[in-house]
């Protein structure tokens, strides 16, 4: 194998039948993403593993939280699972306990008992012990170099629990007794509080990077549960604060450093460095990634995955179904990356170029290239593309007036047709207006949605395109000085300033279209 082992949550937390999981099958397949499964018994992972998108890599599992290494009857259920297909799971993953910093001696005589258990059957999978009970993060790191001679047990890191933890306790010190995931973005403190919220969320990453370098320095393997979270996040189901994707800001009903946004606890930013941290710890192959994202609002088409569904009479949840893979296929790309996978999982070398923008107006004469020229001007090494749905003759005459206001020559442009091939030399896409996005993806494939954003505001989500929301305005046929002109549009410069920083990992997270497909049916024909 090349590289870590990548996987994503496998199971339905959406109601529906098997069909669900045919379409999470078919899309992690594609993908060429590994699953891990979350069986309430054996015979439930029998069931399940058919549905494993790819038999050629093994699975991991997540036994049934409520089990408990104290208790033998617990231990008898992981002894079963781990001896339920042997070649086609490589590690069970079990919570710890609270037990661990009350009784510490105990639980791990207890986990050693099991470790000679799983020993006495016979080859099998590892046992990763996730961090789960909000212990101390010293203690939680005793704990496996008390085990450091178990040699099927070892740690699943799952970074936004830990994170959580560590921002609540950060928080605390400031302010006894005041738990900050109560602090909504509704509850009247969080605006005069928000920036010590914000410090406190700053100490997660090198929280979660110390854990890992002081765990992985025993050198066994390690597994990760990679998602987001934010100590304000409303977004989840089951009420926590964390499984959250790596692009998802917080929303909030006041500014802070100028945005109506909070940056989550690690962003795209933190996720490469937390990937960096583990594999300077550890050789590739003994590291294992799973992101762990729930489903988040939203629905997506199903397009050509329409026939599994055939027998349902109402779709609704299998978009929602095909929204939530959406999310994790675009946070997978992103782990991808920072692991060095290609798209069948082969290694390959680091990226060597800057991600490359594409800016898409109607006739690419005016609006893209504004954005296109000015982009290319505050970025001169970067690579960025421009084009438009229905390519004109030439630029426009106030968009060549404009830029030269700006000190930018671009006589030199030719309006060029998009197609495909452009699309598919872009990273992200971003859009002069919702009628341009829905043309773009109906006429060069839904899959563009995961990377698609409008320009106008590619950082949140729209609830209406109504009276022309998100649509930028074409100065093309305005009969005014370009230095008024040029006036209305400085907001461009710092747009893709934004747009720059959001591609590299820094500053607000972009939102893609598949997060808000639902909305593109209704909008205004412009």
């Amino acid at each position: 194998m090349s590289g870590p082992r990548l996987h994503a949550i496998f199971t339905r937390q959406i109601d529906g039948d098997q069909a669900l999981l045919r379409l999470a099958q078919q899309r992690f397949r594609l993908a060429g993403l590994g699953a891990e499964l979350y069986p309430a018994s054996p015979d439930e992972l029998a069931v399940e593993l058919r549905f494993a998108p790819r038999p050629e890599m093994p699975v991991t599992v997540h036994v049934p939280r409520h089990l408990r290494l104290l208790n033998a009857a617990s231990h008898d259920q992981i002894a079963a699972f781990a001896a339920c297909h042997p070649p086609r799971v490589y590690g069970l993953i079990a919570h710890d306990q609270p037990e661990v910093a009350t009784r510490f001696d105990d639980y791990v005589a207890a986990v050693r008992r099991l470790d000679q258990r799983l020993q006495a059957q016979g080859p099998g999978p590892w046992l990763f012990l996730e961090y789960a009970a909000g212990l101390e993060i010293e203690c939680f790191i005793e704990l496996f170099h008390a085990l450091r001679d178990c040699p099927r047990i070892s740690c699943c890191i799952d970074i936004s629990h830990l994170g959580i933890r560590q921002t609540q306790r950060a928080f605390a010190q400031r302010h006894p007794g005041v738990n900050v995931c109560r602090l909504k973005p509704d509850h009247p403190d969080l605006p005069a509080l928000v920036a010590e919220v914000q410090d406190a969320c700053r100490t997660a990453l090198p929280a979660v990077c110390h854990t890992i370098e002081q765990i992985g320095a025993l050198g066994k393997p390690l597994h990760f549960h990679l998602h987001d979270g934010h100590p304000s996040s409303t977004y989840s189901v089951f009420g926590v604060s964390d499984h959250l994707s790596f692009d998802h800001p917080i929303p909030v009903p006041f500014t802070y450093q100028g945005e109506t946004h909070l940056p989550t606890l690690y962003g795209t930013a933190g996720l490469r460095q937390i990937v960096q941290t583990a594999r300077q710890v550890l050789p590739d192959d003994r590291l294992s990634f799973t992101l762990e994202i729930h489903p988040q609002q939203g629905r997506t088409e199903l397009a050509e995955h329409s026939l599994l569904f055939r027998h349902w009479r109402i779709k609704d949840n299998a978009e929602r179904m095909n929204h939530w893979l959406d999310v994790l296929l675009r946070n997978h790309r992103l782990l991808r990356e920072f692991c060095g996978h290609s798209l069948n999982g082969t290694s390959v070398a680091p990226r060597t170029t800057a991600p490359t923008p594409l800016f898409i107006c109607h006739a690419n004469c005016c609006r893209s290239v504004l954005a296109r020229f000015l982009f290319a001007h505050h970025y001169p090494n970067e690579p960025v593309l421009s084009a438009g749905v229905e390519a004109g003759d030439g630029i426009n005459h106030n968009a060549l007036r404009m830029l030269a206001h700006w000190g930018i020559n671009a006589r030199a442009h030719q309006p060029r047709q998009l197609d495909r091939t452009v699309c598919e030399q872009a990273d992200a896409i971003f859009v002069m207006g919702p009628g341009i996005m829905r043309r773009v993806l109906e006429e060069y494939g839904l899959d563009l949605a995961s990377r698609t954003y409008l320009f106008a505001d590619p950082f949140s989500v729209p609830h209406s395109f109504l009276k022309r929301r998100y649509l930028v305005n074409d100065p093309s046929f305005e009969m005014r000085s370009p230095a008024d002109l040029a006036r209305d549009f400085d907001w461009f410069h710092e747009r893709v300033r934004q747009i720059h920083d959001a591609m590299h990992g820094r500053g607000l997270a972009l939102v893609p279209a598949s997060a808000y497909l639902n909305v593109l049916h209704d909008i205004e024909d412009y």
